[in-house]
């Protein structure tokens, strides 16, 4: 298994339901787990979010968001996505506030309970700052079925 496709969001909170539908066909086309298609999912649609919500203050969003798709690699059965944007430098896993994971909810404050989501849910994480981008990769093992 070895594949990848990629594709292009305008910063718009509509293009979620695209990028799900993208994800889900990719994964059922190379045999990624439906629980992992859905992490993935998950995953991309929080960070994409976040990119669209704060990552343009100015709100004139650049360049499209790009998501990069890939399974499989040799020796390694993993699904990585890779999401790049123009916004200013900002690392999620580095720079977002940690969770507050006890109390009661509605008396928590807002900020980091999704990039905590997306740490515990993939099996990396990683961000870079490249080409004046932001670039995020996801990566999930899988377990292939045979």
């Amino acid at each position: 298994m070895t594949a990848a496709t990629q594709m292009a969001l305008a910063a718009d909170l509509s293009e979620l339901t695209r990028l799900a539908d993208r994800i889900e066909e990719f994964c059922a086309a190379n045999e990624v787990p439906p629980a992992v298609a859905y992490q993935l999912t998950l995953a991309a649609d929080e960070l994409i979010t976040n990119v669209i919500s704060y990552g343009f203050p100015d709100g004139a969003p650049g360049l499209p968001i790009s998501v990069s798709l890939s399974a499989g690699a040799p020796g390694r059965a993993e699904v990585s996505v890779v999401i790049s944007d123009d916004g200013p430098a900002f690392d999620p896993f580095a720079e977002a506030p940690p969770p507050i994971l006890e109390g009661d909810i509605d008396d928590r404050p807002i900020g980091g309970l999704g990039v905590h989501l997306v740490r515990t849910m993939m099996d990396d994480v990683s961000y870079a700052r490249e080409a004046g981008r932001n670039v995020v990769t996801l990566r999930k093992r899988i377990t292939l079925a045979g």
